[in-house]
């Protein structure tokens, strides 16, 4: 089986996850310590590209984009 659209995308998030636990700093971190610490000291390059995260927990290396067909053609779409 190939791998689908979001395969990418989960594979990164295991990898970021590893990539932290593999500090020590955040190896006896759990729960939401954990993830206050992954969200000041994560910069990590992966498969979909950097993985930055602000203090919401967003990667603010990734932009969504949005897509609509037009006329019968693909066309990128500003909402």
């Amino acid at each position: 089986m190939l791998p689908g659209e979001w395969s990418a995308g989960c594979y990164d998030a295991i990898y970021v996850l590893a990539d932290a636990l593999s500090n020590e700093e955040a190896q006896d971190l759990y729960g939401n310590d954990l993830v206050e610490w992954m969200k000041e000291n994560t910069d990590y390059s992966g498969v979909t590209g950097e993985i930055k995260f602000n203090e919401n927990g967003d990667n603010i290396s990734c932009k969504a984009h949005f897509i609509q067909v037009q006329n019968g053609a693909f066309q990128h779409f500003e909402p």
